[in-house]
């Protein structure tokens, strides 16, 4: 084997060790993000839903997979470090525009938001939605979203009112207790693993320009407003919606109704909201799927173990075959080398001497010229006597 070979051999191995090397960090390093979601729950917006109210939901997420954390101070720069998935229920204080520009770099990262609202409760205004409120955070312009919680454009004050969808047919004992069901949507949120989704109970208000439409009300539902105004057509009332795929890879999914993941008991449905129905499946479902878009956003690169198998097996292998590569280029083939002085190597050499071609001298010239005259003379017919 020549020195060349031997060299570029060995830089090869090198090279194949670097590289193994450094996919198996990347995949260990991908194997601890992926086996912890963070979600940052917010209670910093006087929200009447806060952990007291989703425990058992907040509980359920819990996991090896998934850590639930939670936000009390205003959103800073720091606040999203770490975070997968921001969720926030029907808030009643305003989000500043310093706390919006947060979010939207948030979701510019590729990450996942969670907002649920309320319908409209005249009776205990703690519990309204303020969907505006959200709406001022999805007006973003370069988050290019369109979907909006429906609120009450012609309110001259700073509180634009929510509806409330009602249905006098299909209810869990008042008529603004829906009971949906699910049979209209192909969306993996609602069957996400095998946790099939096939009736929900709810009280909701309704979205408006939803991107994708996943639970929609039954056809004899209207959403009313304050003034018992029936604003919209019963094909067209979303109370479950996302805003589409952004540039970004951000999920943003929109829900009508923070009461019905909490655990509040009402006399109508003899056990919680959350208990309801297929409530707690949906959370379970929502929050998977949620996940998922992170994961896919932060992880780019995901090996299987049969992938590392190999490329453990192929590190070792450059070790072995470097280490007796290197062996064989420092003792070499083990045969031994004749040495040749230089002095025999020229002896054996003939010297070839180079001949001149010879010069003519004057002489020669003269007489060549002479010869060639009398040639001349010969051929002419004056020569002739």
């Amino acid at each position: 084997m020549s020195t060349k070979i031997k060299y570029i051999v060995f830089y090869i191995f090198l090279f194949l060790m670097f590289i193994g090397s450094a996919i198996i960090n990347v995949s260990a390093n991908n194997s601890i993000e992926e086996r912890e979601i963070i979600v940052l729950f917010d209670e910093a917006h006087k929200q009447f839903f806060n952990r007291s109210y989703y425990r058992t939901a907040i509980s359920d997420i819990n996991s090896s997979d998934v850590h639930v954390i939670f936000n009390s101070q205003r959103i800073n720069k720091t606040t999203f470090d770490g975070v997968d998935i921001f969720v926030s229920t029907n808030p009643g204080l305003s989000f500043t525009s310093t706390e919006r520009y947060y979010i939207s770099e948030f979701l510019k990262r590729g990450k996942s938001l969670l907002f649920l609202s309320n319908p409209l409760v005249e009776e205990n205004s703690t519990l309204n939605g303020r969907g505006d409120l959200f709406n001022d955070v999805l007006s973003d312009p370069e988050l290019e979203t369109v979907s909006r919680f429906w609120t009450r454009t012609e309110d001259l004050t700073s509180f634009k009112r929510p509806d409330v969808v009602e249905n006098e047919f299909v209810n869990a004992g008042k008529r603004n207790f829906l009971v949906i069901s699910i049979n209209s949507s192909d969306h993996e949120i609602l069957y996400e693993n095998n946790n099939n989704i096939s009736s929900i109970i709810t009280y909701t208000c309704s979205l408006r320009n939803s991107r994708e439409n996943i639970i929609r009300a039954p056809s004899q539902a209207y959403a009313k407003t304050v003034f018992d105004e029936i604003h919209s057509y019963a094909s067209n009332i979303v109370i479950f919606g996302t805003s589409g795929e952004s540039d970004y890879g951000a999920h943003i999914l929109l829900g009508g109704s923070s009461i019905m993941f909490s655990d509040l008991n009402d006399t109508s449905l003899e056990k919680t909201w959350y208990q309801s129905a297929d409530n707690s499946l949906l959370w379970k479902n929502i929050f998977s799927w949620l996940a998922e878009v992170t994961v896919e956003a932060e992880l780019p690169l995901i090996l299987t173990e049969q992938v590392i198998l190999a490329i453990v097996v192929l590190f070792g292998a450059a070790i072995l075959l470097t280490a007796f590569g290197s062996i064989f280029y420092t003792i070499g083939s083990g045969r031994k080398t004749k040495i040749i002085k230089v002095e025999q190597v020229l002896s054996k050499t003939p010297i070839i001497e180079e001949k001149e071609s010879p010069e003519l001298t004057g002489a020669e010239k003269v007489s060549k010229r002479k010869r060639r005259f009398q040639q001349m003379q010969r051929k002419s017919p004056r020569g002739k006597k």
